[in-house]
């Protein structure tokens, strides 16, 4: 069985950790943490199982992985969007920690979480001009950690855009590829500061490729 889900996520906090199920069915009892895929279920077991509180979001695949990682024995399993019984589980979809960690979350090492956004202009893709380390000009593709941003960057440099959101490693290695013959760096959340354009982190899209944007053997 497939199963996709979009972020946020939501755990069911309580004053030991998050809330988990037990399935008892097999030679040993199996504990799941109970992940939410929307925030309506989460309240709703939160009331079921008398939780004070509310349901707390995952806001991207790295923090959920952080999570996964940090999870102790006995729990060794996920069980997605469960409608416990006396009985059993239910859920929509349960896999193990380490299959989850291994074929589902791959850990790379770029230097954002995803989503990010490119905007795109009448002529290709919202830039500054930015310069090396030899004092050389350069255009600097401008990649924003968040759709609010961009649209701020966008408002207060006066220009018009569409935001082109890359949701994960692989489209961001595609796109950033692409460009990589007409564009040597990307600027990271560039803002207007005194009519200028600023960024405080510029690296070129040679580095991203070979030592970021790159998946972390697990």
């Amino acid at each position: 069985m497939s199963f996709s889900w979009n972020y946020p996520i939501y755990l069911l906090p309580h004053d030991r950790g998050y809330a988990s199920l037990v399935d008892q069915n097999g030679e040993q009892p199996v504990h799941s943490l109970i992940v939410c895929t929307e925030p309506q279920l989460g309240i709703e077991l939160m009331g079921q199982f008398s939780l004070l509180g509310a349901p707390r979001a995952l806001r991207s695949p790295r923090e959920f992985r952080w999570l996964l990682q940090s999870l102790k024995a006995p729990v060794t399993s996920v069980a997605f969007d469960p409608n416990p019984t006396d009985h059993a589980i239910n859920a929509e979809w349960q896999a193990t920690v380490s299959d989850l960690l291994t074929r589902h979350l791959p850990n790379d090492l770029s230097p954002w979480d995803y989503p990010i956004f490119a905007v795109g202009q009448e002529r290709g893709f919202a830039c500054i001009e930015a310069t090396s380390d030899a004092a050389a000009a350069m255009q600097a593709l401008g990649i924003f950690t968040s759709a609010e941003k961009a649209e701020a960057y966008l408002r207060d440099a006066e220009q018009e855009g569409s935001l082109l959101e890359l949701t994960d490693l692989e489209m961001t290695v595609t796109f950033l590829s692409a460009l990589q013959a007409e564009i040597a760096a990307v600027a990271i959340d560039p803002k207007i500061v005194g009519g200028q354009h600023r960024t405080e982190h510029c690296l070129g899209i040679d580095v991203l490729l070979t030592k970021y944007l790159v998946s972390e053997p697990s």
